[in-house]
């Protein structure tokens, strides 16, 4: 058979294709998204980030970088229409993540940090360790 790869690489393959293929499903449907929240319609923005969210778990996994911005996303557009438990959700897993990767000191963890004291703010609670802006030397 002419052409066909050999059956122990199809799996190597396909996810190559696939992790290509992903990152150019994020880019439209975070565009959609994105735009659908700008034109007011915040309920389907919302759901737009949700599912892309779902596909990104399941086909990129919780610690990618596209992941972790979807989760950013979605945690600023839940916080500004008032869900402030689901945008904690979101907010706490990408800080979880990112602790675990980066580390407490890495200027990404204290961004999102930050995101973090400011929905405990919106909750009525304390804003909770404040992050270490001092470089190391």
């Amino acid at each position: 058979m002419i052409g066909r790869p050999p059956q122990s690489t199809v799996p190597a393959l396909t996810a190559k294709v696939c992790k290509r293929q992903a990152g150019e499903f994020d880019l439209r449907h975070t565009n959609l998204a994105s735009w659908r929240g700008e034109a007011g319609d915040h309920h389907a923005a919302i759901t737009s980030f949700e599912q892309l969210l779902t596909d990104q778990l399941r086909v990129l996994g919780p610690d990618h970088p596209n992941t972790l911005a979807t989760r950013a996303n979605l945690a600023h557009l839940l916080l500004r229409r008032g869900a402030v438990l689901a945008a904690r959700t979101q907010a706490t897993a990408k800080l979880e993540a990112e602790r675990r990767l980066f580390g407490s000191g890495d200027h990404r963890t204290r961004q999102t940090q930050k995101l973090v004291n400011e929905i405990r703010t919106h909750m009525g609670g304390r804003p909770g360790p404040r992050p270490n802006n001092r470089k190391k030397r």
